[in-house]
This record gives C-alpha cells, sequence and structure tokens, in this order.
C-alpha cells in the first residue's frame, strides 16, 4: 500500500506530527520521484513489516522533521526504515530531519535513510530510538554519503547488534562533517572508504561512541 504517490510535482504535506499516514506490511507513506517534498509542519507516518515512511527517487527534501514510528512485527528478517533515497541522476540533497521509533522492540534492525546509488547528502538531523536493538543511522547501498547533520542512536546489547551511525558493507565513500553519537556497544562509522572532518569548513566534525563503542571500524580509511 501507498498512502501517497506523486510524480513531477511539488508535494507539500502538513499534519499533526504523529500517525498522520499509516501503512500496512510492505507498506511506503508517501512515494515521490522527479519531485520536491516539503514538509509545512512535524509530520507523522505510522509503518509496519519492512515499511519506509517516505520513498524519494530522484527527488530533493526541504526542511522539515518527519516522525516514523514503527509498530509491525518482531520477526527474521523484517525491518522499518524512515526514508529510502534513490539517485540515477543528479546530487540529492536531503534537509528533513527523520525520527525513527522503534516501537515494537524488533530486533532486527530500524533505518533511519537508506541511500542507494548516486551521491546523497544528508543536511538534516536522524535519530533512531531503539534501545538494545539493531539500529542504523545512514545505510548506503552503491552511494557516495555525505553527512552535515547530527545522528543520533541509543545503546545496544553487545557488538553483534550494534548500532551504527553510517554504513555500507561495499567500497562507497562516507563522508562525516558532521556529528555522529552512538550508545553503548555502538559504532559511528562502518565502511572501507571513509574520511571524518573537513579541514577548512568543518574541522570539528565529530563521533562520540558509549562504553565499548567503536568511533570507526574500517579495513580502509582516512
Amino acid at each position: 500500500s501507498i498512502g501517497i504517490l506523486a510524480k513531477k510535482a511539488i508535494v507539500n504535506l502538513s499534519g499533526t506530527g504523529k500517525d498522520d499516514i499509516s501503512v500496512g506490511k510492505n507498506g511506503i507513506g508517501v512515494a515521490v520521484e522527479d519531485s520536491t517534498v516539503n514538509l509545512l509542519t512535524d509530520y507523522g507516518f505510522q509503518i509496519k513489516d519492512n515499511g519506509v515512511g517516505l520513498y524519494a527517487k530522484n527527488t530533493d527534501t526541504s526542511t522539515g522533521t518527519m516522525n516514523v514510528r514503527y509498530t509491525g512485527a518482531n520477526a527474521p528478517s523484517v525491518v522499518g526504515t524512515g526514508a529510502y533515497f534513490e539517485m540515477t541522476g543528479s546530487p540529492i540533497t536531503n534537509k528533513l530531519n527523520v525520527n525513527v521509533e522503534n516501537v515494537s522492540n524488533t530486533k532486527e534492525g530500524m533505518i533511519g535513510i537508506y541511500a542507494a546509488g548516486g551521491t546523497f547528502t544528508n543536511e538534516g538531523n536522524v535519530k533512531v530510538t531503539n534501545t538494545n536493538t539493531l539500529g542504523f543511522g545512514i545505510i548506503s547501498s552503491g552511494a557516495n554519503v555525505t553527512n552535515k547533520g547530527d545522528i543520533t542512536l541509543e545503546d545496544t546489547l553487545n557488538q553483534d547488534k550494534a548500532n551504527i551511525g553510517m554504513y555500507t558493507a561495499g567500497s562507497d565513500s562516507l563522508k562525516n562533517i558532521g556529528k555522529i553519537t552512538v550508545g553503548k556497544n555502538g559504532i559511528g562509522i562502518y565502511g572501507k572508504n571513509f574520511s571524518n572532518g573537513d579541514a577548512i569548513s568543518q574541522p570539528n566534525s565529530t563521533i562520540e561512541v558509549g562504553e565499548n563503542g567503536i568511533g570507526v571500524y574500517t579495513e580502509n580509511g582516512n
């Protein structure tokens, strides 16, 4: 199911900030392509098993805050994603704040932002509320990602199910010139090709970790 579907449009959304759109299993709250999304107020999404709050293909976003509550099953291979950005052309910038809350306490993983393909810059703040469960601030899949916002995740029981600020399993470039904060047993950046900070524009970019945390887990980095 899809709550709102748009292509080559300007999408303006106003709501209460909680459950303004609710979708079922594999549902998408708002799906847009070649468009612009503007949140005129805080806007709320309720998603279930493998649901996505916002799916944006070749689409920029303006400032605003989206609050995504996962209320689906706590089952194997079931996750929830706040915003999914897919790039097949020009670079895309996200300016939305993305808050994801794991209401069901599913152990398989909450994802703040998933970026696929191309070049992606995040200027919003990302917060995943999921104490002692697996979570990711930003996942890259074939995308070169720059974070300029604040990414915040909570404690986790152990590093086998660590909360990770920025993650890629491939060789995608991950650059943090914002702030990443993870709790106990967390990992700030997990990837092979990373950089933290910019000597000219953002010399004070930071990664903060809790007890037994790791700032950067990598095979090769700068």
